[in-house]
């Protein structure tokens, strides 16, 4: 759909910022700052279920643990959940629950992608678990009375085309003084325009960030604090792109012979050595953040 009004703010006051960006326009609002697509609609529900390239393939089939260098795994608001109720929007194929149900949160995950979901299930849990396929709005629905003392939502919200009710009913579910935690694609990074995977474009991506346009979002427009909101790099960008282009050119599945390992090997090595150049030049392809329900 086109927009008259910001997805975000609903202001009017909004202006085109890119002409051309792989088929759509990039427009941006004067108020909340955010950069949206125009159109802005995502794609079908079973869109991200049936895709089939090798990062795709990967979540729908691996038991791939949790980022090992991700900053959730030093956060303080993360490390003894102590019987809280946790909630992952987007949880994908588990590993975020599993780690956070590892250190004693009640885990929930809600995710759109069914064969993400089947791997979720196979994983090991402590304590409550459960798992669901649907978006926000129709757990809501469904589940009218849950609250949670945590909301995580790890690279989900640039994929939404209702940003703005998605906000406010994360916002509605958290208990008094409860913490949305999440990450989002960081607009400022180098080469953001010309060098990314298909899969940051639109439709798979609708809205745009800086750490700053989130921050001033979130507090003037949603009643949440921001009580961080910084760059994180716990993977080589550029590198990472290299790798899943080279994979898909060959035709190399995630398991297919000594090409695709030799590939694989090689990449490990360069996306380390780029990650820490990465954080010498404080650069990155995300931000992390943590909000706090005002």
């Amino acid at each position: 759909m086109n927009l008259d009004n910001c997805p975000v703010c609903n202001s009017n006051n909004i202006k085109t910022h890119l002409n051309e960006f792989y088929g759509y326009k990039l427009i941006k609002c004067d108020d909340c700052q955010v950069v949206f697509s125009d159109p802005f609609k995502a794609p079908s529900m079973d869109f991200y279920a049936e895709a089939s390239d090798i990062a795709s393939a990967d979540r729908h089939t691996k038991l791939n643990p949790w980022h090992s260098v991700h900053p959730t795994r030093q956060s303080e608001y993360l490390k003894n959940g102590d019987g809280k109720e946790l909630l992952d929007m987007g949880c994908g194929n588990g590993s975020f629950i599993e780690f956070a149900s590892q250190n004693g949160f009640n885990v929930t995950g809600i995710d759109l992608d069914y064969n993400s979901l089947k791997v979720a299930e196979r994983r090991s849990f402590k304590g409550k678990m459960n798992v669901y396929r649907a978006h926000l709005v129709e757990f809501h629905k469904n589940n009218p009375e849950a609250k949670f003392d945590v909301i995580t939502a790890f690279e989900v919200v640039e994929h939404l085309d209702n940003t703005k009710e998605v906000l406010e009913l994360i916002h509605s579910m958290l208990k008094p003084g409860g913490l949305f935690i999440g990450s989002l694609p960081n607009m400022e990074r180098k080469y953001f325009v010309t060098v990314n995977m298909v899969y940051e474009r639109p439709p798979y991506h609708l809205t745009y960030w800086t750490t700053k346009t989130w921050k001033f979002a979130v507090e003037k427009n949603f009643n949440f604090k921001c009580l961080l909101a910084e760059n994180t790099v716990f993977y080589g960008y550029l590198s990472y792109i290299a790798k899943h282009k080279t994979l898909e050119k060959y035709n190399w599945n995630t398991n297919k012979g000594l090409g695709s390992f030799f590939v694989r090997s090689l990449f490990t090595v360069t996306g380390k050595i780029e990650t820490a150049i990465q954080k010498m030049i404080s650069d990155s392809a995300s931000f992390y953040f943590v909000l706090r329900k005002n």
